[in-house]
């Protein structure tokens, strides 16, 4: 009985080590993401108020903060590849980083919901 009980506390120990661990991880990839965002200057068009991203160039796309709510982040992979367009008109940069990157920032602007 008693390793039964022993056995039933670590299989609760084991799953919320893992939760937490869950989100550890996804912070690290926002963390990277964002970095990646700043890197590429994506801010000199497009803010994202809701992570305090201000615009510093003179063109003003648009506000990113929602942007997961109308795309996924297959799909925002192939806008900044230029594989795609929104209406009509691709992305209008071309970006630098890896493949891999992309598809971090990506992931990352397909979990922005404005919220």
């Amino acid at each position: 009985m008693k390793k039964r009980m022993k056995m039933k506390w670590l299989i609760i120990f084991v799953g919320v080590m893992c939760l937490f661990s869950q989100d550890v991880f996804a912070q690290e990839n926002s963390d990277d993401a964002k970095e990646i965002f700043l890197a590429e200057k994506c801010q000199r068009c497009h803010s994202i108020s809701a992570m305090n991203i201000d615009v510093t160039g003179q063109r003003v796309v648009s506000d990113l903060s929602a942007v997961g709510s109308r795309y996924t982040g297959e799909w925002l992979v192939k806008y900044m590849k230029r594989e795609v367009a929104i209406n009509g008109k691709k992305h209008i940069k071309n970006l630098k980083t890896s493949g891999a990157d992309i598809e971090k920032l990506a992931n990352w602007l397909a979990t922005l919901n404005g919220k």
